[in-house]
């Protein structure tokens, strides 16, 4: 899971202008929470109605409370904010053993950036 959502935010920073304040690191959480919502929406208009919800769906929606608690409690993610660890993270090869060299941070909805360790241990 962790490989999974660097991945994604390695993906957002290409795509993002800018990245000057803690507001647009968390927009990006945001579509984090929601970069399973076609997919969501792809399985349910599949399914007849009244039939219960499939594998998928359970685990999307699994997925997308968990990711909901974490955000409010401090969601785990590298440092956006530290331009050298962008530029470390628009360079990572995708392999595990390269996450150790870049710099995590857990934040908030509420708008706090708590520093964080690799690998993630519930609120570090």
């Amino acid at each position: 899971m962790a490989v999974n959502r660097i991945k994604f935010f390695q993906k957002a920073i290409v795509e993002a202008e800018d990245l000057s304040d803690l507001a647009q690191v968390q927009q990006l959480v945001l579509g984090y929470l929601s970069s399973q919502d076609e997919e969501l929406d792809r399985l349910q208009s599949n399914k007849r109605p009244g039939r219960p919800p499939t594998t998928g769906e359970t685990i999307i929606k699994q997925f997308k409370s968990a990711v909901e608690t974490e955000f409010e409690s401090g969601m785990w993610m590298p440092d956006l904010l530290n331009n050298a660890n962008v530029n470390l993270l628009r360079n990572w090869n995708g392999e595990w053993a390269s996450l150790a060299t870049l710099k995590y941070v857990r934040v908030t909805r509420s708008g706090d950036s708590i520093e964080s360790a690799f690998p993630p241990k519930g609120a570090n």
